[in-house]
């Protein structure tokens, strides 16, 4: 196999792949497995702790760097690993598992963009809503919904991530 790149640019390309998606699947694993169920659990009070990640942490601002970070550098090792995407290659046993797990990177992150980011929007409405004017049965039971949806996305979100490094890990070994 002849690299595009420098060894030394492919192993700084490979470092910050792995660094950040190992971030990005404990992330997701961290709020998929404890902290949605927990703030979930405390009810209105869940809500402000979810508030205060997002702001004081900039939540939302690091995991979008860190997976597209993840994204960006597997297209561009992908790209080096294939010499430019040679059919031969891509084709090839280890090809398709890292595109496979390329894919499940690529859906994590479209789920992250589609669904969680406009329920969490919603989700903070609500919140703002209940706290001016109170909670009615109809917004209980829509932040219930949206509640849920969040924690399932998250749980798939999470578990697409995790198969898909599981897949590169292994590939070259299948």
């Amino acid at each position: 196999m002849q690299l595009i790149f420098s060894t030394t640019l492919f192993l700084i390309l490979k470092f910050v792949h792995v660094a950040f998606g190992i971030f990005w699947v404990g992330i997701a694993s961290m709020m998929a497995i404890f902290i949605l169920p927990a703030t979930n659990a405390l009810g209105p009070d869940g809500g402000k702790v979810m508030q205060q990640i997002a702001k004081t942490n900039s939540y939302p601002i690091v995991l979008n760097t860190v997976a597209l970070g993840a994204l960006l550098t597997g297209i561009l090792l992908y790209w080096n690993l294939s010499n430019g995407f040679q059919p031969d290659w891509v084709f090839s046993r280890y090809g398709i598992l890292l595109a496979i797990g390329g894919v499940l990177g690529v859906k994590a992150y479209l789920l992250g963009l589609s669904i969680n980011l406009p329920t969490i929007k919603r989700i903070t409405e609500i919140g703002q809503i209940f706290q001016k004017s109170g909670p009615t049965p109809d917004l209980i039971l829509e932040m219930t919904k949206l509640k849920n949806k969040f924690l399932f996305s998250t749980r798939v979100i999470a578990a697409s991530i995790g198969t898909s490094i599981m897949l590169m890990e292994f590939a070259r070994y299948l």
